[in-house]
């Protein structure tokens, strides 16, 4: 917004005194102005942003529901795995039955979360909003950081899974010994990805709770 000074020179103590304040008045309104202007956007930012983030953390918990569907399958069938193992060294002659083995990968978004970062808006919001988002996310992280440990270690069973389902006469004590030195370390690495994401959707829950109209 441009301020025009009044046409013309002053001609005399009181016109330039009322030319002055003319002039202090149109940059005050126009500073006021600027400023209501950018609060409403910055407003604007925070709801786009806050929608945004419900969206994507309402679809992150839908995927990780699905995906704690998942690993509790895998936990059976790793424990499956473990029986065999343990009967295997007992009797080699055991019948194992099926031992599948599904692995499956639960896939977070963070994006709104990132675009929330790069667009300014995380700095107008207010500082509890801005923690529980932090909250959630680094949360969240944790929980894919620890859901990798244990995809790897399901990897690796794969080699046992074969040996498995071979002919078990033929496995030695050391390496039926080191299947359930594996299984037991894919059990532990799954139970904690488990435990994460159910605090995880934990936290979910009680954001989405709140952002529910009264």
């Amino acid at each position: 917004m441009e301020i025009h000074p009044p046409h013309g020179p002053a001609h005399s103590i009181k016109e330039f005194l009322l030319q002055l304040l003319t002039i202090t008045v149109g940059v005050l309104i126009a500073l006021s102005l600027e400023g209501v202007l950018g609060w409403q956007h910055h407003r604007h930012l925070v709801r786009e942003a806050e929608a945004n983030l419900t969206l994507e953390i309402a679809e992150n918990r839908a995927r990780l529901e699905k995906g704690l569907q998942q690993m509790d399958k895998t936990q059976g069938q790793l424990g499956a795995m473990l029986d065999a193992v343990f009967m295997l060294q007992a009797n080699r002659n055991a019948k194992t039955g099926d031992l599948g083995l599904a692995v499956a990968i639960t896939s977070l978004q963070s994006s709104g979360w990132n675009a929330t970062s790069v667009t300014g808006a995380i700095g107008y919001m207010p500082y509890d909003e801005v923690k529980r988002y932090t909250v959630i996310y680094d949360l969240q992280q944790h929980f894919l950081t620890t859901q990798q440990r244990s995809i790897d270690s399901l990897v690796v069973l794969e080699s046992y899974g074969v040996l498995l389902r071979g002919d078990l006469r033929k496995i030695s004590d050391a390496q039926a010994a080191e299947a359930a030195r594996a299984v037991g370390h894919a059990m532990a690495s799954t139970k904690m990805a488990q435990d994460i994401s159910r605090a995880l959707d934990a936290e979910y829950g009680r954001f989405l709770a709140d952002k529910k109209p009264k």
